[in-house]
């Protein structure tokens, strides 16, 4: 009896409660042989697999392998949320190549997504095939029927407060998110915002016409700093990846060219242009011009520059000037 009690104490890894049903007894003692099996004991030989390797996986728990894989990847969603909170909006993280311990916005965004996966499948695992039983303990047992309704109820009404509360935006659930905004708005006061939203997506032809560049001079630039033979359908960031620089410093490089002369063609950049110069040079009156932008929803001035009204149209100043030019057509 003394070696039998023996070694049901090393399988049972924890007492059952002194106040627990009849029927709650068979519930956790069933799930605690399940527990021990789990962690090596039942498993039996692996076929085609030597005895010293059965050997260690009769050792290996599954259980303690899922917890500690739930902590790892609970860790990595804490950080890489933290790390999205305090970062800046995309047009301005993509603008400038900002990163943060060495990650961009999106590498921080798809670690976050795909941790949140791993942690989502871990936790449904752990549930269904370790503590299941023990779970629909907490519920109910054959004798009193359904159990902790009180916290069951706690619980949802907690869930429901955090949901309501943010959807209706209320405090103090939105402030959180104001500072988030906050965070934002900080960096876009410190970076110097791109002439057009979502500018590093334009093509080197798009770029060097807003800045009323030729082909060569392009070349010649993008030649200065190691990047060669750039075709013109070549998007800006992809440029600035090759050149290892940011798409600001790229656009900052051949912004200097294109903006040391006044002279119309060849100098001044085109996004500095006002509504009226662009109209003259594309034979448009100026009425003409004003009235196919403001088609869009956009309302302008003849002395508004170009720049300014592309990024309040979402477009880039080649697309707002061969609109413009469809008035002459």
């Amino acid at each position: 009896m003394e070696s039998g009690t023996g070694n049901l104490e090393n399988v049972v890894p924890r007492e059952v409660p002194e106040t627990v049903s009849v029927a709650g007894e068979v519930v956790l003692a069933e799930a605690i042989r399940t527990d021990s099996e789990i962690d090596g004991h039942g498993f039996g030989a692996v076929p085609g697999l030597s005895a010293q390797g059965n050997k260690i996986m009769s050792k290996f728990s599954f259980k303690t392998f899922t917890s500690f894989l739930l902590a790892l990847t609970f860790l990595a969603l804490t950080v890489s949320g933290v790390m999205l909170f305090l970062s800046p909006p995309g047009r301005v993280a993509h603008w400038t190549n900002w990163t943060l311990l060495g990650l961009g916005k999106e590498e921080w965004g798809s670690l976050h997504i795909l941790m949140a996966l791993v942690f989502l499948i871990g936790s449904l695992f752990h549930l269904l095939k370790f503590n299941w039983k023990v779970f629909l303990h907490y519920l109910k047992t054959k004798s009193k029927g359904f159990q902790h309704q009180k916290e069951l109820v706690a619980s949802v009404c907690l869930f429901m407060l955090v949901l309501g509360g943010t959807l209706l935006q209320v405090p103090p659930f939105i402030s959180v998110i104001a500072l988030h905004e906050e965070i934002k708005g900080s960096w876009e006061e410190q970076s110097e915002a791109p002439p057009v939203p979502h500018m590093e997506r334009m093509s080197m032809t798009e770029v060097a016409s807003g800045l009323d560049l030729t082909e060569e001079q392009v070349t010649r630039e993008l030649s200065s700093i190691g990047v060669e033979g750039v075709d013109g359908d070549r998007m800006l960031a992809e440029v600035a990846d090759d050149a290892g620089r940011s798409p600001q410093e790229i656009y900052r490089l051949l912004q200097r060219v294109g903006s040391g002369t006044d002279s119309p063609g060849s100098g001044r950049g085109m996004g500095r242009r006002t509504l009226a110069e662009i109209a003259a040079e594309s034979g448009v009156s100026v009425e003409n011009a004003i009235e196919s932008i403001s088609e869009i929803g956009i309302q302008v001035e003849a002395t508004d520059r170009l720049r300014e009204i592309a990024s309040r149209a979402n477009m880039s100043p080649h697309e707002l000037i061969e609109l413009i030019k469809k008035e002459k057509e």
